[in-house]
């Protein structure tokens, strides 16, 4: 089964802690493949953790709109 694409919106401390563990344990049903942060350093932090694209803009991302969910 192909894995569904994801995209995180807020990249504050638990993106990493928390959720972070939880997503990387479903890297087989799930990818991470944005993330969104207006705070640029937390969203590139986020981005760097899971290996996909950040952003700073909500709009910016719904424009490109790489994600399925």
């Amino acid at each position: 089964m192909k894995a569904l694409k994801l995209a995180i919106v807020g990249c504050g401390k638990r993106t990493r802690t928390v959720y972070g563990h939880f997503l990387k344990q479903l890297s087989s049903a799930l990818e991470v493949v944005a993330v969104c942060d207006p705070v640029k350093t937390a969203a590139d932090e986020a981005a760097a953790f899971y290996g996909a694209r950040a952003y700073s803009s909500i709009r910016d991302l719904v424009a490109d709109r790489p994600m399925e969910a």
